[in-house]
């Protein structure tokens, strides 16, 4: 049942055709897309499944040959037999095989394939990634060639997908560090606190239900976070008058001094058009309509969307209720905004997924809060309560005044854990009744034991 290596006597060709066909994918799902379809191509096999390791819990999960999600563990099945044993399965008759199993190796129906091939992904070291598992050879069965072949691709598979991997979890520090950048801008103003942060998942959302490539929603994203980066310099007193204009030239000055990777090069120049206009009536540079990429056009409207539900508006010093918002944004409709974007954020209702995901608990929660003094030394802790908690900030009721700057490190009592934060204090809120209301936004937050 198992076989050996042996070096492939076919063209090398169908091999590199099949590696190249892996690197195309960006992102895990398509990856392993790709590993299905070249598994069958370069074995010749009629279908193939992938199924992925997992190390905490030893076993292997993923779609089947039936196209059913399952997990199973190793040395189950024929599939699990290769991951166990690291090593090529060859069969011409697999269901009378001790090892075989119908709901892990079988076909829809189920039917039993009259061949099978399974080879592990791992590299040279034997770390395994998972299986690779072709069905029903045209030839009739599997030969040692088709084997030699498969396993070969499986260990670069396993590379690559150990790259993948890597690079996810670098794209996932890269993302951290534009969140916090985004929130270090945010917490200059009350009226823009948690603003990129709403921005950037109003952006994906709208990116991809409006068929944007993985790479493009990535750069969108990173646009979005960062597109106010230029407010950090213009928040001095120098610029008090002018900042709101020219901050997106301090913006770009700050992002063309990063080293972008070329699929991400254009996050400079969506970040920098987020005041752009459709009909070239914007600024910095009055491009107009379609020679910005779509990202630019959906960031322009998300941007002024969050602007308008949450800053103070010119004649009423209020921001606008969401229907007021949402005709605001209709009206510009063909020379503010782009009609397409409009369209698909109002039509399909993206605002709404986003509320959700910024839901506020409205519930009174105790805190306790300790004051940084301005020399760096804690002040002494008191006792709040938290009127309204979101993942951006809270506003307390405290027993004395906080002033504007305050930074605090505080503990918030949730009935199932115990939140511990750095916050720092952005607004002070009047209240007839006598009670001191202050707004905070959250520098750091994590449970705590």
């Amino acid at each position: 049942m198992f076989g050996r290596k042996k070096a492939p006597q076919r063209s090398p060709e169908d091999l590199h055709r099949a590696i190249l066909g892996l690197a195309a994918a960006t992102g895990e799902s398509e990856f392993i897309d790709a590993v299905r379809a070249e598994a069958a191509k370069l074995a010749d096999g009629a279908s193939a499944a992938v199924f992925l390791y997992d190390p905490t819990y030893r076993d292997l999960h993923g779609r089947g040959l039936a196209g059913k999600e399952i997990r199973f563990g190793t040395g189950q099945g024929l599939a699990g037999s290769a991951a166990r044993d690291l090593g090529v399965v060859r069969s011409s008759r697999p269901s009378r095989e001790d090892a075989y199993v119908q709901a892990i190796d079988g076909l829809p129906g189920p039917r039993d394939p009259d061949s099978l091939l399974a080879v592990p992904m791992a590299t040279e070291d034997d770390h395994l990634f998972g299986v690779i598992l072709v069905a029903e050879s045209r030839a009739g069965s599997f030969s040692e060639e088709d084997a030699a072949f498969l396993e070969m691709f499986g260990e670069i598979a396993a590379r690559l997908f150990d790259g993948h991997r890597r690079s996810g979890h670098w794209r996932s520090l890269v993302v951290s560090l534009a969140e916090s950048f985004g929130k270090a801008v945010d917490s200059k103003a009350a009226a823009t606190v948690n603003h990129c942060m709403r921005v950037r998942d109003l952006a994906v959302l709208t990116g991809r239900s409006m068929g944007l490539t993985p790479a493009e929603v990535e750069t969108l994203e990173l646009a979005a976070l960062l597109h106010d980066a230029g407010r950090l310099e213009t928040a001095s007193a120098e610029f008090s008058e002018a900042g709101h204009r020219i901050h997106v030239f301090f913006t770009e000055a700050f992002l063309r001094s990063v080293r972008f990777p070329p699929h991400l090069a254009a996050v400079p120049e969506v970040a920098c058009a987020h005041h752009e206009a459709f009909d070239g009536s914007g600024y910095p540079r009055g491009v107009r309509g379609t020679d910005l990429p779509m990202a630019a056009r959906i960031l322009q409207v998300v941007n002024a969307y969050d602007a308008l539900i949450f800053a103070p508006q010119p004649g009423t010093g209020r921001p606008l209720a969401e229907p007021e918002a949402l005709a605001r944004l209709q009206a510009g409709a063909g020379t503010l905004y782009d009609p397409a974007v409009i369209e698909a954020f109002i039509s399909r209702k993206l605002y709404v997924q986003e509320k959700r995901q910024h839901a506020r608990l409205e519930r009174q929660t105790a805190v306790d809060v300790t004051p940084i003094l301005p020399d760096g030394r804690e002040g002494r802790p008191m006792e709040a309560s938290a009127l309204d908690l979101s993942s951006g900030g809270m506003l307390l009721e405290v027993p004395e005044d906080l002033p504007v700057g305050t930074l605090l490190r505080a503990v918030i009592h949730l009935p199932s854990e115990r939140l511990e934060a750095m916050a720092k204090v952005v607004r002070r809120l009047p209240d007839k009744g006598g009670r001191i209301l202050v707004g905070t936004h959250f520098l750091w937050q994590g449970t705590t034991q």
